[in-house]
């Protein structure tokens, strides 16, 4: 390794596991504290949570499904079968 700012590159896999634990862990802890704060904890519903997270990350996967679906493959692609996609 010539350069040390290369680490940043070879420590990335370890890096997304952190974000991923810390993400989970954050989430558990402050979903854990909504129930604690309620005094009946089998109010809270399952499927508000699930609802929840399926708004918030709704749009931003279609978006990507748009963007690759009309954008990528016309402006994008390059190579022998191309423009059979027209």
């Amino acid at each position: 390794m010539e350069y040390w700012t290369f680490s940043v590159v070879l420590s990335a896999e370890h890096t997304v596991d952190i974000f991923f634990w810390l993400t989970a862990f954050i989430g558990s802890y402050f979903m854990l504290g909504k129930m604690v704060e309620r005094e009946n904890v089998k109010a809270v519903s399952w499927f508000m949570l699930y609802a929840h997270r399926v708004i918030r990350l709704l749009p931003m996967y279609m978006f990507a499904m748009f963007f690759f679906w009309k954008f990528l493959v016309l402006y994008g692609g390059s190579g022998p079968l191309f423009y059979q996609y027209h």
